[in-house]
């Protein structure tokens, strides 16, 4: 996702626009933008090699006090992440020419000349734009080719593992009854749990991997099925630990043996009902909130990730 006044001021540079980037040469480097949330994101093509990513580091303050930037250095790139509202374009374009030019001294190699898969010099008539990882890359079409089939082999063998999903569900049963005590605690002495809901969420993501889970797209769903179960089974138990209490002291008659009673009681309450489906509701939603950035992850883990290697038109330049 890229904003029209970022993209505006990518395309006074040549940069083109399309797959929801914006990309182009600046000194020799193949620089994409985009948006996520609230940061605006210089990602910056280079060929950083431990000599080179040793002085990125040793700069690292300097880099983030001069530019008021988050800094991210991996081997075939750069992220420089600007933050909230005071990430003006034309800001962000001069940083593009100040620091592209830094990362010759820091020994960083530039995309233009050389292929990042291969590290091998390209001319331009060997060369092609990639889309790879939400970022556009130059390389050679030889070595395009081989990262796709690379990827398509790790994707295969991927899809052939055991899913261990068995010994999984045991993991993410087990840590999501102990999460559901909390909540079910918390309700019993009248105080708002919904909020509990993100810990049940976190305790059955990290039980199946915990366990030896290994996460496919169809355990997303699973995991989906079986927090909304377990939020239920909370919210019972809640109810079940409030009514033994109220046994126990005395303020209504009965023993706990009786519990069953009252819970029929309560379900034929229109009322209870609806307070029960809306702390359920709650739970739900704050168990998706504190497991969004897990499913997030794990979404994008098991992705195909060679089909979402495009070709990108020329910049302009």
């Amino acid at each position: 996702m890229i904003s029209k006044k970022l993209r505006k001021m990518g395309e006074e540079r040549g940069f083109v626009t399309a797959n929801g980037i914006c990309y182009g040469e600046v000194n020799g480097y193949t620089v994409t933008l985009y948006e996520d949330g609230n940061y605006k994101n210089v990602v910056i093509t280079a060929g950083v090699d431990q000599t080179a990513y040793q002085n990125l580091m040793a700069n690292e303050k300097q880099i983030r006090d001069t530019y008021r930037i988050l800094l991210h250095v991996q081997s075939t790139y750069v992220i420089a992440q600007f933050a909230g509202l005071s990430a003006k374009p034309e800001k962000i374009s001069a940083f593009m020419d100040a620091f592209t030019a830094q990362l010759d001294a820091f020994g960083c190699k530039k995309s233009e000349c050389s292929c990042l898969f291969c590290g091998m010099e390209m001319e331009p008539t060997s060369r092609v734009t990639k889309l790879v990882g939400g970022r556009a890359m130059r390389m050679h079409s030889g070595c395009a080719e081989r990262l796709i089939d690379d990827l398509k082999t790790e994707e295969q063998a991927a899809a052939e593992q055991k899913s261990n999903a068995g010994k999984g569900l045991v993991g993410a049963v087990l840590l999501g009854l102990a999460a559901a005590l909390p909540w079910a605690i918390v309700y019993a002495l009248g105080y708002f749990v919904a909020w509990l809901g993100a810990l049940i969420g976190m305790a059955v993501v990290k039980g199946y991997q915990k366990f030896g889970g290994i996460v496919k797209k169809s355990t997303i769903v699973i995991f989906a099925v079986l927090i909304i179960l377990l939020v239920i089974f909370a919210q019972l138990l809640g109810d079940v630990f409030q009514i033994g209490y109220t046994i126990l002291q005395g303020e209504i008659w009965g023993t706990l043996a009786d519990i069953p009673f009252y819970m029929n009681l309560l379900f034929a309450d229109s009322e209870y009902i609806s307070s029960f489906l809306l702390n359920v509701l709650l739970g739900v939603v704050f168990a998706g909130l504190g497991v969004y950035g897990i499913f997030r992850t794990l979404i994008s883990g098991v992705s195909s990730q060679s089909k979402k290697i495009v070709d990108l038109p020329d910049s302009k330049q």
